[in-house]
Parts: C-alpha cells; sequence; structure tokens
C-alpha cells in the first residue's frame, strides 16, 4: 500500500527536486499544491523545478483557472531529468579511476582560476547539484574537502564537483537548457 501524499499549503511547502523520493510523488505533490484532482505532468514538475518564472507563473495562477490550464498545457521545454539513482561504489571508484587516469595523462592539467570558479558558479545553480548521501565513498571524498561546498557532487556522475570542475579533462555531463550543443558549464558538449 502507498503513502498518502503530504498536504501542501505554501510554496515554502514545496521541496526541492532532489528531496522528493521520485519524480512521480513531485508531480502529486505539486497538483495538490495547485489544487488539481490529480498529479502534473512530469513535463511540468520539471519545469517547475528548473524555471523560477515558469513556477512562480504557476503559483499566481492557482486561482485563475484558465491562466492555470495555459501554463500547464504549455510548460517550457527543458532537459529530461531523470530520476536520481545513485551509482555503487564500485561504478564510482571505476569512473574516479579513469578520471584520475585520463588527467594523469594529460600532465594533471588543471583550469585557470576563472574558469574553476566559473564552473562551480555554474554548479551551484544546477537542480543536479546535491549533498552526498551518507556512505563511506562520500565520507572518506570529505576528509579532503577543506569546506562543505566542495563535499557537494554532481547528482548525474556521481562526481565530486570541485574537484571535477577543477580537471582540464572533465566536462559537466549535463546539457544546457538554453544552449543545445553546450554543457551546464557553458562549454560545447563533447
Amino acid at each position: 500500500m502507498s503513502e498518502p501524499a503530504r498536504t501542501v499549503q505554501t510554496a515554502t511547502d514545496l521541496k526541492p527536486f532532489h528531496e522528493y523520493a521520485s519524480l512521480a510523488e513531485g508531480c502529486t505533490e505539486l497538483g495538490a499544491f495547485l489544487g488539481l484532482d490529480g498529479p502534473v505532468s512530469e513535463d511540468v514538475f520539471v519545469g517547475a523545478m528548473q524555471d523560477p518564472v515558469y513556477a512562480r507563473n504557476l503559483i499566481i495562477s492557482r486561482s485563475a483557472p484558465t491562466f492555470l490550464k495555459a501554463l500547464l498545457d504549455k510548460p517550457p521545454q527543458r532537459e529530461p531529468v531523470t530520476e536520481r539513482s545513485e551509482k555503487t561504489n564500485i561504478e564510482l571508484l571505476a569512473k574516479a579511476a579513469k578520471s584520475l587516469w585520463n588527467w594523469t595523462r594529460s600532465g594533471m592539467e588543471t583550469v585557470s582560476d576563472e574558469v574553476y570558479r566559473r564552473r562551480l558558479d555554474r554548479c551551484a545553480v544546477c537542480p543536479h547539484f546535491a549533498t552526498p548521501p551518507n556512505r563511506a565513498i562520500y565520507n572518506l571524498g570529505a576528509a579532503f574537502a577543506a569546506d562543505t561546498q566542495e563535499r557537494k557532487i554532481c547528482a548525474l556522475c556521481g562526481c565530486v564537483t570541485a574537484n571535477k570542475a577543477r580537471m582540464a579533462t572533465e566536462n559537466c555531463p549535463g546539457d544546457d537548457p538554453d544552449r543545445p550543443g553546450f554543457t551546464r558549464w557553458g562549454e560545447p558538449k563533447l
């Protein structure tokens, strides 16, 4: 038997995308918040989580059914977001080993401080920027991180973003929703 959806009264009751147990849960809660008889579509939910203007317009239109219907019928086109699936320790170690091997082969080349800061700034506003789960592999990595921001991970690839952003051989795995062919770091997709 599934758990009943919790009551969502105000916009502050809506959680960030990464805190929902599933995409279906987010759709159900947003539907309840908007006063609908059922969940919103996945496109509407993802659009609301990725586009603050669209989310604000949905909230404002709660009491205006005609406007709300128009917004629900035409959600913004965004990159698809899949449910968060954590990688196994073996997958993470294999990925880290491959990244380190490529980085070593490049002469351990790092990006400039300016590029590093730009990459981290873009990670900080990405919907996939997440607090790592409480797992030994991430706890070990946290021992080498100077501050909490440096411990955050990319939910798409499982990498510690501060480490990944520093390496010249690494790329962001996310597509820029506004610029086809570019990553969320604003760099060409390889």
